[in-house]
């Protein structure tokens, strides 16, 4: 009778190994969790205009060397006034050193749809001194974790998709265009 139950024990544990590793650790479908790691890295200094298009409005700062040290800012699209210098310049050190929080690679990132990366929900294009463009898309919100909310990104052309945190996600969204209205 011992033995019996010594194998069915046997058999239930490594039945739920199996399972467990069929659905928890699929082969190509690797996430790299609490390992920050750049998406963008760039000097913040170097980028000279910023195009946020969001799914209410969209805007272009341009710099325009006014302003201590040279970190005035200008909205020139809609319209032409001054920007709030100290919220265009937070925007560009963000997403001049874009971190993930998490980076999702394999066969998960085939489904772009399942991030909210087929038609991204916004995205921030960053034109630098040297006449380069990198652009970043913003995709859906992640599903809560540890209390903390964030969103899924990737760089356009690129082939990994990312979870950056919402306190950038934000700034991209762009809900109010005179918050980037100098006063």
């Amino acid at each position: 009778m011992n033995r019996w139950i010594s194998t069915v024990f046997a058999v239930m544990l490594f039945s739920g190994l199996l399972i467990f590793t069929l659905v928890y650790d699929r082969p190509g479908d690797t996430e790299k969790k609490n390992e920050s790691s750049a998406i963008l890295s760039l000097d913040a200094s170097e980028i000279k205009k910023i195009t946020l298009a969001g799914p209410k409005a969209s805007i272009t700062l341009e710099r325009d060397g006014s302003g201590p040290e040279g970190r005035g800012w200008r909205i020139t699209t809609p319209g032409d006034y001054p920007a709030d210098d100290s919220k265009a310049e937070d925007l560009a050190s963000a997403l001049a050193g874009l971190e993930a929080l998490k980076t999702i690679e394999g066969g998960v990132v085939e489904s772009l749809s399942s991030f909210g990366l087929e038609r991204p929900a916004a995205s921030a294009e960053l034109s630098t001194a040297d006449g380069s463009t990198r652009t970043i898309l913003l995709g859906g919100k992640t599903p809560l974790e540890d209390g903390e909310q964030s969103y899924y990104a990737m760089e356009k052309g690129g082939a990994a998709v990312y979870t950056i945190s919402s306190r950038v996600a934000d700034l991209i969204l762009l809900d109010n265009l005179s918050e980037w209205r100098r006063d």
